[in-house]
């Protein structure tokens, strides 16, 4: 018998929320910002307007219900808009529209100019490099949001294990 979706995404958020807790898992790069807490509707519905696209429900859900920002893979997801950051990086907004080609989503920073990216039009994330010639040459490593966000709950340094998805 499967899960319903809907499960399956409560589930993942509850686990998350769980890690996020934890001031020593929250992120892989611990910083001392912590974090934000979770977004507004508002904010996020300018932000998909600001995109030109609605981002997957449950990357939305987790905004919404989790935090918005400074938790997770990497430094931790970008925040939507405006909130501060625990790295150079800018929001996820701002991020996308700057740096990424149409139709990619920057989710999370790494470091000198690695950032983890959602293509809005097949669902995967992957990890690129925006300040090298190769910059639009994405090392997909999840077929989802929900495979990354489940490898990253599994201990999976998503940074270095990358694997074609």
């Amino acid at each position: 018998m499967t899960t319903p979706a809907s499960s399956t995404s409560a589930s993942l958020v509850r686990r998350l929320r769980e890690r996020v807790s934890d001031p020593m898992l929250f992120t892989d790069e611990l910083h001392s910002l912590g974090p934000n807490a979770p977004a507004d509707p508002e904010t996020l519905a300018q932000v998909e307007e600001g995109l030109g696209l609605r981002l997957p429900d449950l990357l939305r859900q987790i905004y919404l219900e989790v935090g918005d920002g400074n938790w997770g893979p990497g430094y931790g997801l970008l925040p939507l808009k405006g909130e501060s950051y625990a790295s150079s990086a800018g929001s996820l907004l701002d991020e996308s529209r700057a740096t990424g080609t149409p139709g990619q989503v920057f989710l999370c920073y790494w470091g000198c100019t690695v950032f983890s990216v959602l293509d809005s039009a097949s669902g995967r994330v992957g990890i690129v490099d925006v300040g090298t010639e190769c910059s639009d040459q994405v090392s997909w490593q999840a077929s989802s949001v929900e495979e990354w966000f489940e490898a990253w709950l599994s201990g999976k340094n998503l940074f270095f294990d990358v694997e074609d998805a």
